[in-house]
């Protein structure tokens, strides 16, 4: 795809939080009442969950943003589903599946199996529950028990939730123990608070999640727009033109919310007025960013490093090798097309921007819908129209990033 360098300006609608969808459409599952979600747009990972939650046995209706759970009938004792490359579909649906169903087939993408499942793994060994992992799916022969679930590695907090949903469904009066200083805990804290909001809640205390009460009640969401999305569109709107959102939830639980925190530090022009937000064009300056609890802000704020005044130093990164795509590689190679000064020393990532590049460039997505987005941005942000391949990928997050985008330039052409 071609993207052209030019100066946006205008509005932009973000789809519905990604992490949100997901944890409300599980939530509405465990409690089996009817509730609903309203919702802006859906991606192919909500999607697949869905998909999921309906082989177990969940009764959905799916409408123009809105989407309807009436009841949840008893699971096959055989279900099998595809969760394609979302982590996020196979971490919070595989201990309720082997609990609802007595054998359970989960087919993904090479590179999602590849990324490894280390706990649950563990899990089922400690079970002596027979499984089958292969490059493309994982088999389950048997059903779980509910115990104490103890995640001993700072791996991803996505298999806590996960096993707060059993807990939720099961009733059993366990815990969760994770680890000190724990990363991306308030994603975390958006699965306790979507289970409180369908009558499920939970003691957390200690670095240890036990069961409180439980009464089971239905609800009607709406959801709130997707922080992840913003922070393309935000460092846009930062380093050259003008960009607003409306209606954003200032005090959200999501943890890419820190984008907003980044960008102030970096002495960003963000105004606030009534219900909007402006991110309006700046000159950032370097700064220290810890990718502790928004790892998947990580290929963006590279590209904000990357125009930022001065040196901007990079740490706690090590999770970006496990996403989609090994993206602090990936990152790194595409942004040495452009001679940007990045290097890797020891714990640190450090990037010395500068306040432009000529474009011209010739990118890869690498198959992976942040790493699309974040390059994209790089190209309007550069001198000269670049190209990139693989800017499908998108669907998985953000089906609408490109219109959205190009919209910036038509709203612009006519005076915005």
């Amino acid at each position: 795809m071609n993207i052209p360098s030019f100066v946006p300006c205008g509005k932009v609608s973000l789809p519905s939080s990604k992490s949100y969808f997901h944890r409300y459409l599980i939530s509405f599952f465990i409690a089996n009442k009817k509730s609903s979600l309203t919702y802006y747009s859906m991606c192919e990972d909500v999607y697949l969950t869905l998909k999921a939650l309906e082989k177990l046995g969940g009764e959905f209706l799916i409408e123009e943003n809105k989407i309807t759970f009436f009841k949840r009938k008893s699971a096959p004792n055989y279900v099998e589903f595809d969760v394609k490359e979302s982590a996020s579909t196979l971490r919070f649906l595989f201990f309720i599946s082997c609990y609802l169903s007595s054998h359970i087939k989960i087919n993904g993408s090479k590179s999602l199996f590849k990324r490894g499942i280390k706990p649950i793994e563990e899990f089922l060994k400690n079970q002596n529950i027979k499984y089958n992992l292969q490059d493309t799916y994982l088999e389950v022969f048997g059903k779980i028990k509910v115990d104490n679930f103890i995640l001993n590695e700072n791996i991803s907090s996505q298999y806590i939730t996960g096993y707060l949903f059993l807990l939720g469904i099961s009733k059993e009066d366990k815990y969760i123990k994770y680890p000190v200083n724990m990363e991306s805990f308030s994603y975390v804290e958006m699965s306790l608070k979507s289970l409180e909001d369908i009558g499920v809640s939970f003691i957390n205390e200690d670095n240890l999640i036990k069961l409180n009460k439980i009464n089971y009640c239905s609800n009607d969401i709406v959801l709130e727009q997707d922080y992840s999305s913003l922070a393309n569109f935000a460092v846009l709107g930062a380093l050259k033109g003008k960009v607003i959102f409306e209606n954003l939830n200032l005090t959200s639980l999501q943890g890419d919310k820190k984008i907003l925190e980044i960008l102030m530090d970096g002495r960003a022009k963000i105004d606030f007025f009534q219900n909007e937000v402006s991110f309006n064009s700046s000159i950032i300056k370097g700064q220290t960013i810890s990718l502790k609890d928004c790892i998947d802000l990580g290929p963006i704020l590279f590209v904000l490093a990357s125009y930022s005044y001065g040196k901007t130093t990079f740490i706690n990164f090590s999770r970006l090798i496990y996403k989609e795509s090994n993206r602090l590689k990936c990152m790194f190679d595409e942004l040495k097309k452009t001679n940007v000064d990045i290097n890797i020393v020891n714990d640190e990532v450090i990037i010395n921007g500068k306040a432009s590049y000529e474009g011209g460039y010739h990118f890869s997505s690498h198959n992976d819908h942040r790493i699309c987005m974040a390059l994209t941005i790089f190209s309007v942000l550069s001198k000269g129209n670049c190209i990139i391949d693989g800017e499908e990928c998108v669907k998985k997050s953000y089906p609408h990033f490109f219109e959205d985008l190009f919209s910036l330039r038509s709203q612009n052409e006519n005076n915005c």
